[in-house]
């Protein structure tokens, strides 16, 4: 047990004494943090769309508007459909509505397709919502990924980094001539790095909270 404790406090002073390994495990999470937090930390989950048709009755769409002067500020992208092309106009350069935005176009692009030519739905899709305790953010996705970003950040500087380092040095053939297990020293290692995990994780979500308000909702 000694000797785990010593490898563990070696190997837990040799990592912050590295600096590569604590921008990439500490400092880099937090820039991606903050960056992408004020980014999208604002955005939405939904977009505002609308249809205007020419030529066609299309009731099937819903909200249906025959004047882009009242949609003007409001909606995020407008589809003019015509008789032989659908013209589609957005209102947002927000990169996370794109993927969104991209998706809704094939679906209507589709629609329209089915209903200028006939076309019944062979499958009937029943939406059911799922009641969650809270609606997710986009922040909160966010927030996933770079507590993802630092822990592999962590696994590679921080282990197969040090593996790397030590073998060049020689340092690995010394350590064989030493009365050190490699279970000991590999468990060590590893032992010192999870903290190290442990508190990068910690301060991304200490970080979220106070900057950008997330909450945590944690199922053990």
């Amino acid at each position: 047990m000694s000797e785990f404790l010593a490898l563990f406090s070696a190997m837990w002073k040799e990592s912050w004494r590295d600096k590569i390994s604590t921008f990439f495990s500490i400092a880099f999470p937090v820039m991606f943090l903050l960056i992408f937090g004020f980014l999208f930390g604002g955005s939405g989950n939904s977009v505002k769309t609308a249809v205007v048709t020419v030529d066609y009755d299309l009731s099937d769409f819903g909200d249906v508007y025959t004047s882009l002067e009242e949609l003007k500020g409001y909606y995020h992208e407008v589809a003019v459909v015509e008789k032989e092309r659908i013209i589609f106009i957005r209102n947002t350069t927000d990169e996370y509505y794109q993927s969104l935005l991209d998706s809704w176009e094939i679906s209507l692009k589709n629609k329209v397709t089915r209903l200028l030519n006939g076309l019944n739905p062979v499958i009937m899709v029943k939406k059911e919502v799922l009641k969650a305790a809270r609606e997710l953010t986009p922040f909160d996705y966010t927030l996933t990924g770079v507590i993802a970003v630092s822990l592999l950040s962590i696994g590679l500087f921080g282990t197969v980094d040090v593996f790397s380092r030590y073998r060049e040095r020689g340092f690995l053939k010394r350590l064989k001539a030493t009365p050190v297990g490699n279970f000991s020293f590999v468990f060590g290692l590893i032992s010192a790095r999870m903290f190290y995990g442990i508190l990068s994780t910690a301060l991304i979500m200490l970080l979220g909270t106070l900057i950008f308000k997330a909450s945590y909702e944690l199922n053990v």
